[in-house]
């Protein structure tokens, strides 16, 4: 059973997807995800299938009885499914976000803004348990930033990017290597970033090892709590 993204689609189908689904690619778990059919079955109910996945049904790496268990009965709403790497809520609603060198931001919506842009941005979710509700905003070089993830849905507007999963780790990145978030979902309701870079307009972002840098100038990222945005760069 081939498997096509389900374009167009509209929200009430979005909806209805993600409740099927458990909120989640059908095989893995994964919270981050696009919507996707069975190919050739314009009518079909659309699922959730996320990129890692997608690329290894493409290979032919799972057999179509396989696909169309799985779409019947996803994973997510399993029994036994350890969600401790996935981007699932336990206690809260926004998890805390830790930058590298300490700064933690607890219950802030928007942990951090470039030139007003919001580029890591989650949604309440207000069903505990449920999946963390994340949008992404990432700018590789030569090329107008693009809202590479919103609610979940994985979206770029181009194949140059590529996301990833290992475990716990998530890594969302470009081929021009100028763009990059890689993160840990350390605890439960807790982020790790553990580097992010990124071009928006004439100002280059760099999170890592060496602190953050702003067009290469040092700036401190702080520790806050309970705010709409974290920090404006």
């Amino acid at each position: 059973m081939p498997v096509v993204i389900a374009l167009p689609i509209s929200e009430a189908e979005r909806t209805e997807a993600r409740s099927r689904s458990g909120g989640a690619c059908v095989r893995c778990g994964c919270t981050i995800a696009c919507f996707c059919r069975a190919g050739g079955e314009e009518a079909s109910p659309a699922f959730l299938l996320c990129p890692d996945c997608m690329a290894i049904i493409e290979r032919g790496g799972v057999p179509a009885e396989t696909i169309a268990r799985l779409r019947d009965v996803p994973v997510a709403i399993q029994a036994g499914l350890d969600r401790s790497p996935l981007l699932f809520t336990v206690e809260e609603q926004i998890p805390d976000i830790v930058f590298p060198g300490g700064a933690r931001m607890t219950g802030t919506y928007c942990p951090i803004t470039v030139d007003a842009r919001p580029l890591l941005s989650f949604r309440p979710q207000p069903v505990l348990g449920g999946p963390i509700v994340m949008s992404l905003v990432l700018g590789a070089v030569d090329e107008e930033p693009d809202l590479i993830v919103k609610d979940n849905e994985w979206r770029p507007a181009s194949d140059a990017w590529h996301f990833e999963r290992r475990g716990n780790r998530y890594r969302f990145s470009h081929r021009s290597g100028t763009a990059l978030l890689a993160f840990a979902h350390r605890t439960a309701d807790e982020i790790a970033i553990e580097a992010m870079r990124g071009v928006f307009g004439n100002t280059i972002l760099e999170i890592g090892e060496r602190g953050t840098l702003l067009n290469n100038v040092a700036v401190t990222i702080p520790s806050v709590r309970s705010q709409l945005v974290g920090v404006h760069l």
